[in-house]
């Protein structure tokens, strides 16, 4: 039988485990997304700004009948201008 994948993932090795007690970790709450009401178990910072980044997306979506155009898509990452092709 195969290994079961838990919260360190499949291929962790043998030292001892990140804890993931609440209210446990870094205590960090300077980023510019601000996830002060998330989860306090979760620890990848950069994981939750992609998460954030992904939600605006989806909410610009969620408003338009057709898909986004270059500006719109910008706008919902919250960039100034399009990246010039």
């Amino acid at each position: 039988m195969g290994s079961r994948n838990g919260p360190d993932g499949p291929c962790r090795g043998k030292e001892p485990r990140r804890n993931l007690m609440v209210g446990v970790g870094c205590g960090r709450k300077d980023d510019a997304v601000g996830h002060d009401d998330l989860d306090s178990r979760v620890h990848d910072r950069v994981a939750l700004d992609e998460i954030a980044l992904y939600a605006e997306v989806l909410e610009a979506v969620n408003f338009t009948d057709d898909r986004l155009t270059l500006e719109e898509l910008d706008n919902a990452l919250g960039l100034r201008t399009s990246a010039s092709r």
